[in-house]
């Protein structure tokens, strides 16, 4: 391989500097009115606009991570007493956690749109989402 020669008068050019996230913004988390919008947005677009907007609220009440999320099944939920199991990964205890009125109709609907299925998100094909996917809807 060769390499390109250099003549004198050529500028050399260098990689960006890396910028450590607080010179680009202040904060490293959504407001609440970004996070609603965010799941209006997500919930107006596409056939699994709600399966979409659902996912995000999840994961907004909950802290859940992405791996967390989409391995949520229907077996977690309990409606009648209004909560969620939540195995959590990386080490950290399983636990329960409320479900809140807005996200037991969500989970509802989303059970009357996707019946009979094992996991919350599914995809088109029957398969629970992967987090490559929600990654690819997210950002």
């Amino acid at each position: 391989m060769s390499e390109a020669l250099q003549l004198p008068g050529d500028k050399v050019s260098t990689p960006p500097r890396r910028v450590p996230n607080q010179d680009r913004r202040s904060r490293e988390y959504l407001l609440p009115d970004e996070v609603e919008a965010l799941i209006s947005a997500a919930g107006g677009v596409g056939r699994h606009g709600h399966r979409d907007s659902t996912l995000i609220l999840m994961a907004y009440r909950h802290g859940l991570r992405i791996g967390e999320l989409v391995a949520l099944r229907w077996e977690q939920i309990n409606f009648t007493e209004g909560s969620i199991h939540i195995n959590r990964s990386k080490g950290s205890k399983p636990a329960i956690h409320p479900l809140r009125g807005p996200e037991l109709r969500a989970l509802r609907k989303l059970q009357r749109e996707y019946p009979n299925t094992p996991y919350l998100f599914m995809s088109e094909r029957k398969g629970p989402l992967t987090a490559a996917t929600v990654r690819d809807m997210i950002y």
